[in-house]
């Protein structure tokens, strides 16, 4: 059977004329043909295509405050050479090391952050992208130094080590990942002449090893790579920003017109990388565990290839029974077969998609170019339809529909089951990268003969029926008031001791989306441990029990979900954060084990006997709508009387000045990874606020947290952007030297939480008291790297000798070699001089930066004025060197800190309606 249908590219090359640029005069061409554009997008665009064959999009925004820029190649890690596996990544962190027109290697960070801006990129299968967003003020010079990158980059060598251990950080930090786990499961075990098998992300191993190992240099490798594949042929540019196109397009044009044209080198067409040979096969693998079920590709990742991802989590009976299942899943897949594509199902999917894209909300401008530019790479996008993307289709075509559902059968696919652990089987084999645990057998005969020959009804398994959900009046409610000047604030319609209903009409956005907040107090859920995991379990087992309306309403950008957020019951059409519980996971897990469905149920019929119901309505709603929906609600929850001293009135802690550090184990033993969070505690905040609201899903983001927090202070936003405009310098730099300085700071307050994994060395309580955290942390990594007989005393005495000669000699810094080498001549241990430091190249790399930061670079440490006056000494906290407070109960120090009250409501509440 014929795997792809060979489908007519779209034409780039009629509709295009030539251009010239109005203040410079240079060469392009401009795209002239038709474009759709949602009927709600207010944005004006120029397609064009420069001298060097990179097709840009400009984008004119009049209301937005932050300009951005991206730029995509048609390259990644499907083009890595089997010696270098992980080199486009490299090359994605080299890039950004300085260019010709401006060398410092910070230069371009800093000048990103100076003016309000963000930056980043990432490495992808087929594509390397990167973006930034800035100041309109400042999008000029952001787009020199930007395109600077892929015009003449310096890929400096003194910047190799540090990028490798960037990429080997990266590559780490992602060990515990399940999905990253079973994702190079499934690429060890693919075709390995395909480059899907290759190992995409890279580390110092794949790397630096891997260069030394084949001889090669990595530097040059890398220019290798970058001069073959770094092609404008294969690129995409975004510019977004509130300056005119023909500014824009100048912009673009002198800017990037001298990247260089090399042709598209990178080899497409390889074919699938699952072939006959591991078909037919079970995976078995460790992992995590949850229950639900979706079903996807992946096209846009995978160029030249796609797979069709059934993904079934299961219970642990459920793992028992996986043939079982498999039956079901191709018993759907005959069905749908036999009863053929229906066209209703298009129709439905045609009708939200074109509702979407007619009704399009405006998104920031970062956001804007980072989904673009990582969608217009598809090669079947024609240039009238580069604004409509996937809106693109609306015929149905039952033959390739059904063409392409026949290859979902049983001599197409192989099954891949994880779990924490299997029973029967011995996952013995180890995928090297990422050390996960894996056993591959053959499906039995039998089983693949049955699923090819079962013509068995399963009962339950049927086409789904039509949505309802899917809406049908798309009127405006209010028409009269746009245009005029924008309410800023919700109406209070209802208050009493069971509802608080708020409510606003769209002034802004001619949108016929709305939204509804449901936020429903009950002091119960978070009363115990055992409270919040029931209440948990109850929301848990209603999303599953409406998990067939919930999908179609999401789908319908209805109900999502309901979840437990601290002492309340949260409803809403958008998901939100998942607030965690304020209880240790040890005492939840232990609680949990007492649960029983007697309790459950006895929990779950007195959980709305006293509550509170916080209603936000905004959007294309009138009063009478939200009026009825508030009354519909009490009805069903029939509460009584709830007097306010039930519920838990959110406080804060002030903390006094000081650093202190809470110091915890990470739960699981396997994990290898630890993490730091940092929080330092402010009194006052300025922050940017001139931003305008964009969508309906904006205005209702602002208000959700003044209408739940009680504060009510919905004039804060345009108070704060007042007060932006006013600051001077000298302000800043007082508040900087009040909060923030370590050094000097009177009321500097922070708290780290450290996560150590029990793989790594921790520190005693005595070595924290006695050694500082420079020497901690080197010790640390020295043992990491196998010298577990150091004295860390010794260590101690060789840190401190070598920050004073530095500071002696300022001007001059030993590199990470010297370094080395100064250590291993030291005398640390009691077998004498260090004998592995250094031996292999990864162990030189981490040992080399390590050494850098602590002695070289020892002011990154930081210098902590003491400015805690409490002796926490006597609740068990230790205090070290550097002047932090060590915890390791905070429940013990939470006791010793003040209470802020509760929070004042910014005006009194006056409801429209008496109740």
């Amino acid at each position: 059977m014929e795997f792809f249908k060979n489908y007519p590219l779209p034409d780039w090359n009629s509709g295009f004329e030539h251009r010239k640029t109005s203040i410079s005069q240079l060469p392009y061409e401009e795209y002239t043909g038709p474009m759709e554009k949602s009927a709600s997008d207010t944005n004006d665009y120029k397609l064009i295509r420069l001298p060097n064959n990179l097709v840009v999009m400009c984008v004119q925004d009049t209301e937005t405050e932050t300009a951005a820029a991206a730029l995509s190649v048609n390259v990644g890690s499907n083009m890595n050479p089997v010696e270098l596996q992980g080199l486009a990544h490299f090359l994605e962190h080299m890039l950004f090391m300085g260019t010709e027109k401006y060398p410092d290697e910070d230069e371009y960070r800093t000048f990103i952050s100076e003016h309000s801006g963000d930056s980043n990129a990432w490495t992808e299968f087929s594509s390397t992208n990167f973006y930034f967003g800035i100041a309109n003020d400042a999008f000029e010079e952001a787009l020199d130094r930007f395109s600077s990158f892929f015009t003449s980059p310096l890929f400096k060598k003194d910047c190799v080590d540090r990028e490798l251990c960037a990429v080997d950080s990266e590559y780490k930090g992602l060990l515990n990942s399940d999905f990253w786990r079973s994702r190079q499961i499934e690429c060890k075990l693919s075709d390995p002449e395909h480059p899907y098998s290759k190992f995409t992300i890279g580390n110092i191993k794949t790397l630096q090893q891997g260069a030394k190992g084949h001889g090669f240099d990595l530097h040059e490798e890398l220019l290798k790579f970058y001069n073959k594949y770094y092609s404008s042929d294969i690129m995409k540019l975004v510019v977004y920003g509130n300056h005119s196109l023909d500014q824009l397009a100048e912009w673009a044009v002198s800017k990037f017109s001298d990247i260089k044209s090399k042709e598209d080198n990178v080899q497409r067409g390889l074919g699938h990388p699952v072939n006959a040979e591991f078909l037919g096969k079970v995976v078995y693998y460790e992992t995590g565990w949850a229950t639900g079920l979706s079903a996807f590709t992946n096209a846009s990742e995978n160029k030249g290839f796609n797979k069709f991802i059934i993904s079934i989590c299961a219970t642990p009976e459920g793992l028992e029974h996986y043939e079982d299942i498999l039956h079901a899943v191709f018993a759907y897949v005959r069905m749908l077969v036999t009863s053929g594509p229906q066209e209703w199902v298009q129709q439905d999917m045609s009708s939200m998609m074109k509702l979407d894209f007619d009704n399009e909300a405006k998104t920031d401008a970062i956001d804007w170019v980072v989904n673009y530019v990582h969608l217009v790479h598809n090669e079947y996008l024609a240039p009238k339809h580069v604004l409509s993307k996937d809106n693109a289709y609306e015929m149905f075509n039952y033959d390739d529909i059904l063409h392409y559902l026949n290859f979902i059968n049983p001599d197409n696919f192989r099954v891949f089951i994880g779990a924490l652990k299997h029973k029967s089987v011995d996952c013995s084999e180890i995928e090297p990268h990422f050390g996960a645990a894996y056993h591959v057998d053959s499906l039995s005969t039998d089983l693949l003969h049955e699923l090819a020959s079962d013509n068995t009804h399963i009962d339950g398994l049927c086409l789904p029926e039509k949505n309802t959900f899917i809406p049908d009046d798309f009127s405006i409610k209010n028409t009269n008031m746009l245009g005029a000047a924008a309410i800023l604030k919700p109406t209070l319609l209802k208050l009493n001791d069971n509802l608080e209903l708020w409510f606003k009409q769209d002034d802004q956005f001619s949108s016929p989306k709305g939204r509804i907040s449901l936020n429903i107090k009950v002091p119960n859920v978070n009363s115990s441990p055992q409270n919040w995991i029931m209440s948990n379990l109850y929301c848990d087992m209603l999303n599953s029990e409406l998990d067939e309306d919930l999908y179609n309403s999401a789908c319908a950008e209805r109900l999502k979900s309901f979840k437990v957020d601290g002492t309340q019951l949260s409803m809403h059409i958008a998901k939100y954060k998942q607030s965690t519980s304020e209880w240790h996971h040890q005492l939840l897990e232990s609680e949990l084990a007492k649960v029983t469905p007697a309790k459950l149920q006895a929990h779950v019929d007195s959980l709305f006997d006293v509550t509170l119901t916080i209603m936000l309505m905004v959007g294309n709603f009138d009063e009478a709508e939200a009026l009825k929906a508030a009354h519909d609600v009490q009805a069903v929850i029939k509460p009584t009387p709830n007097l306010g001293y039930d519920l838990n009135q959110p406080r804060s802690y002030n903390i006094e000045p000081g650093y202190y550090v809470y110091q915890m184990q990470v739960p699981s033993e396997d994990s290898v990874n630890s993490a730091v969070q940092s929080h330092i505690y402010l009194r006052s905040l300025i922050k940017k606020y001139q931003e305008c609201l964009k969508s309906v899903d904006q205005e209702v983001e602002r208000y959700l947290g003044k209408v739940y927090s009680g504060t009510y202070d919905f004039a804060h936003y345009d108070e704060m952007a007042k007060i932006l405009q006013s600051i001077a310098k000298e302000e800043l730099l007082e508040f900087w030297n009040k909060y923030i300085n370590p050094s000097t700071a009177p009321a500097y307050t922070r708290i780290d939480v450290q996560a150590w994994s029990t793989k790594i060395w921790k520190p005693t309580e005595s070595d924290i008291k006695t050694y500082s955290a420079k020497t901690l942390a080197l010790y640390g990594c020295l043992h990491s790297e196998g010298n577990n007989t150091l004295d860390i005393g010794k260590v101690d005495e060789f840190i401190t000798a070598a920050i004073s000669a530095r500071k002696e000699q300022p001007e001059t810094s030993d590199s990470a070699d010297t370094l080395i080498a100064k250590l291993k001549n030291a005398s640390l241990s009691a077998s004498g001089a260090m004998h592995t430091a250094g031996e292999s190249a990864e162990r030189a790399a981490h040992t080399g930066t390590s050494l850098v930061l602590a002695i070289n670079d020892h002011e990154t440490f930081g210098n902590y004025a003491d400015v805690s006056h409490t002796n926490f000494a006597t609740i068990g906290m230790d205090k070290t060197p550097d002047g932090m407070w060590l915890m390791t109960d905070y429940r013990k120090f939470q006791a010793t800190q003040k209470m802020y009250g509760s929070v004042l409501p910014a005006e009194i509440l006056v409801p429209k309606y008496s109740s």
